[in-house]
């Protein structure tokens, strides 16, 4: 089977051809059709791998730091072979698939050829835990069905707004901040967005959101009759901390912001402090252990149950479709900032799936 790997050193995107892997009973086998590309996410691990070490270091100041205790502790030649052979070895990608069932498990009500999503690898063939299965409705398209990540992402940071909120200031309008907002407004939420490209802005606009282009906190202020946001999610990607900061100026007392992206955390305590502001940093997409309350699982079923009853759309959301038979150009993108995914498509793509026999459990 083929599998799209990074190499971290020279920045080089390869397509191995590697073994099938190997049935498991406590795995569940899939054969890919789709999986989706985040041009943030993937994008950032692709331009580590191209820059050379004094960039490399600079972008991962943490990672800098294990190293320094690593040499303390190990010395320095193990500590060189160690970071060496980690950055000649190939990184697999890819997070978010949609595939079919190659046989039935029926201890898992799973038939054999049942569409179902997976946190797989960018390849044809995955062994996948039975937690991260997420069942296809049968009326949502598989190519919305590759959002189911991100969706859970969303979702996940949603679920930590406070009971009663109302008014939600919604930072970062790339794939994850998009998604977030469609699923918030979905919800009934007032979403007042920020991002520092005009035109991600007019999209969520699009979506019922109050875009703001400028004297951010005056505006939210404002909106809110003085009173600030019940609850910021802040879904940028960013090494500074001023976002977060800056946060507690347009939040509410006793307010909570969220973060779902990556950001800096080197926090300003007084301003924390005077508002009793509340931080969550937002658990992915959610527990990865299990199926029950607070699972990716949950979080993920039920974006699905959102996009089935047409209350969210994604598809305008995947900018270009591709497959593996050109793995230098899956990392290309144009410099068009409305660019928010890539689809692969695979040769499984016109395998026809069938309903689920096995009566599902409550």
């Amino acid at each position: 089977m083929k599998i799209l790997t990074q190499n971290l050193k020279s920045g080089k995107t390869d397509i191995l051809d590697v073994p099938s892997p190997t049935t498991s009973s406590n795995k569940i086998s899939v054969s890919n059709i789709y999986s989706l590309i985040s041009k943030g996410t993937e994008s950032s691990i692709v331009n580590f791998g191209k820059v050379g070490w004094i960039d490399k270091a600079r972008q991962q100041p943490d990672k800098v730091k294990d190293v320094i205790n690593k040499i303390k502790s190990s010395g320095l030649l193990d500590t060189y072979k160690a970071v060496k052979n980690k950055l000649d070895y190939p990184m697999t990608m890819g997070y978010s698939a949609v595939g079919i069932t190659t046989k039935a498990y029926e201890k898992y009500n799973l038939n054999k050829d049942q569409r179902i999503f997976t946190n797989s690898f960018h390849q044809e063939e995955a062994l996948i835990d039975f937690n991260m299965c997420v069942e296809i409705p049968d009326d949502l398209d598989s190519k919305s069905a590759t959002f189911g990540a991100l969706g859970g992402i969303a979702m996940q940071s949603i679920k930590c707004i406070p009971d009663g909120s109302k008014d939600v200031v919604l930072i970062g309008l790339g794939l994850l901040g998009q998604i977030t907002l469609r699923i918030l407004r979905a919800k009934g939420y007032n979403c007042i967005v920020f991002d520092l490209d005009i035109k991600k802005i007019q999209l969520a606009e699009r979506y019922g959101a109050i875009g703001v282009r400028e004297n951010l906190t005056e505006t939210v202020l404002n909106q809110t009759k003085g009173n600030g946001a019940d609850s910021t999610i802040i879904a940028a990607a960013s090494q500074s901390s001023d976002i977060i900061n800056e946060a507690t100026l347009y939040t509410k007392r006793k307010g909570k912001i969220i973060s779902s992206g990556v950001v800096g955390l080197n926090l300003i305590r007084d301003n924390f402090f005077k508002k009793q502001i509340e931080l969550v940093v937002s658990n992915s997409s959610g527990d990865k252990d299990h199926k029950g309350e607070g699972s990716s699982y949950q979080n993920i079923k039920h974006f699905f149950e959102l996009i089935s009853l047409n209350k969210v759309e994604v598809l305008d959301l995947i900018s270009e479709e591709t497959n593996l038979e050109k793995p230098d150009e899956i990392y290309l993108f144009p410099n068009n900032s409305m660019f928010f995914s890539k689809l692969i498509e695979y040769e499984n793509t016109n395998r026809k799936p069938i309903q689920t026999l096995f009566k599902q459990n409550k």
